[in-house]
């Protein structure tokens, strides 16, 4: 895999900085709209560390500009928006399954890309990012599935993670940005 070019790093950077962002709005609605205090919780402190990624981003931008860039692709705003009314552990099956699935396998990817010589700081807040992603999929998973009291609950849950990644399928989490 080839590293990346120094204007390529400034562009992911750029675009996981307006899709954190977007993330934290996406996900900090949900809280009003989740009436479940266990994942109201959640999707509050998931909130809260998108905004905390976002502005980890920003701080390896060499210029103001965060908020020019790409941002979510239109797939993964679609996916999000669908389950924006649904019950708790539609959203929990879609962000945790598909959104956060998907981060954690672009930071990876990311950081495989990054050079030795000239991304460290870019690599060293991949592996904090991606790791702060998965304590998020983890927790997310144990609550989710501790929604499910009968086996129709688990198949809808699958079934909206299944719709969104569907509407996935060909694009990216962060358009430009994978």
């Amino acid at each position: 895999m080839r590293a990346l070019t120094l204007q390529q790093s400034v562009d992911r950077c750029r675009g996981w900085a307006r899709a954190e962002g977007s993330l934290y709005e996406a996900v900090g609605s949900w809280v009003a709209s989740t009436p479940e205090p266990g994942p109201k919780i959640y999707f509050d402190a998931c909130s809260q560390h998108h905004a905390w990624r976002a502005t980890l981003w920003q701080q390896r931008l060499p210029e103001e500009g965060a908020r020019d860039g790409a941002g979510l692709s239109p797939a993964a705003t679609a996916a999000l928006s669908a389950v924006a009314g649904a019950g708790a552990a539609a959203k929990l099956a879609v962000y945790c399954r598909v959104v956060l699935a998907r981060a954690a396998i672009a930071y990876g990817a990311w950081r495989r890309q990054c050079s030795a010589a000239s991304d460290r700081p870019v690599a060293r807040a991949l592996d904090i990012a991606k790791a702060d992603v998965m304590t998020d999929w983890i927790e997310g998973e144990e609550l989710l599935q501790g929604l499910f009291s009968t086996e129709q609950d688990a198949l809808d849950a699958a079934r909206a993670a299944g719709e969104a990644e569907a509407l996935l399928v060909g694009h990216g989490l962060v358009l430009n940005a994978e």
